[in-house]
């Protein structure tokens, strides 16, 4: 007796005219905090892209003029955090504290030496609150930063232990498309590990 052998051959690339673009970040919940720097909360540059990715998006309110409490409120260790401008602290310091599984930052201050917000949002010193004295590769973090962002300033530290993407141009809390589906694929695949002690 013959056995016949079926073979389906899957072609990795742009979708053929016509096609839908497939949803590469489906079973992954990203959990958006926006900026608007530590006074207010803006409206999410990203959020609507990541829901187009197919991904679960839940974009998350916090204590604004209270830099710590802002901190204090995201506790995420099953989720991915996206973080823009003032989220994108709040995201490595949550990455650094292992109250996420991964995060990405697009325009994040890292070193409020370099940038701060009104001194009064913070108890103690702004540095003390700089995502750059804590986060050591503790969770995955990707920071996205552009060379001409008009607000916070594109000399920004590498952390010790992120990946670290610079973008040519001038931009802020937005990433292109490409970057976020590829930067959130890697940090969707990271698997959830045991919390921080």
């Amino acid at each position: 007796m013959k056995r016949l052998l079926t073979l389906t051959l899957v072609l990795v690339g742009a979708p053929a005219p016509g096609v839908a673009e497939a949803k590469p970040l489906t079973g992954c919940t990203v959990v958006v905090l926006p900026g608007g720097a530590f006074s207010g909360l803006n409206e999410s540059a990203n959020a609507a892209s990541l829901r187009d990715l197919g991904a679960r998006v839940i974009v998350q309110e916090y204590p604004v003029r209270d830099v710590p409490g802002a901190y204090r409120s995201v506790n995420r260790p099953r989720s991915v955090l996206l973080g823009e401008s003032a989220g994108g602290a709040i995201a490595a310091w949550a990455a650094a504290h292992g109250r996420a599984r991964a995060a990405v930052t697009v325009g994040a201050p890292l070193d409020f030496r370099l940038w701060q917000p009104d001194p009064s949002y913070f108890r103690g010193t702004p540095w003390h609150w700089s995502p750059l004295r804590v986060y050591h590769g503790q969770r995955p973090l990707t920071t996205i930063q552009w060379t001409g962002d008009p607000i916070v300033p594109a000399n920004q530290p590498a952390l010790d232990g992120a990946r670290r993407i610079t973008l040519k141009g001038l931009g802020h809390q937005k990433a292109p498309r490409s970057v976020l589906r590829r930067e959130l694929r890697r940090t969707c695949a990271t698997p959830i590990r045991p919390s921080l002690p």
